[in-house]
């Protein structure tokens, strides 16, 4: 079951690319981060993008390509949501 809050990430994040007439990649979170199946640093900005507009604004988000691999020959973006120092 998706919590809330991954639930309304993805939804905007499928809204702000089909209001650029883009199809949105294969999005999913896994162990509280997204992940998104791209190579696209365009995508990976409109990810961004939309996440943040679905958090607190005290938090922010951490974007890390992973590039393909013999196990799985395609690349990745995961978006990690981080807190300030402190909390």
């Amino acid at each position: 079951q998706k919590m809330a809050l991954e639930t309304r990430a993805i939804d905007t994040i499928i809204h702000r690319f089909k209001s650029r007439e883009k199809n949105p990649p294969n999005l999913y979170f896994e162990n509280g981060m997204l992940w998104a199946d791209t190579d696209s640093e365009q995508d990976a900005e409109i990810i961004k993008q939309g996440l943040e507009s679905v958090i607190i604004n005290t938090c922010r988000v951490k974007v890390s390509k992973i590039q393909p691999t013999k196990q799985q020959p395609w690349s990745q973006y995961s978006f990690e949501v981080t807190a300030p120092e402190g909390i």
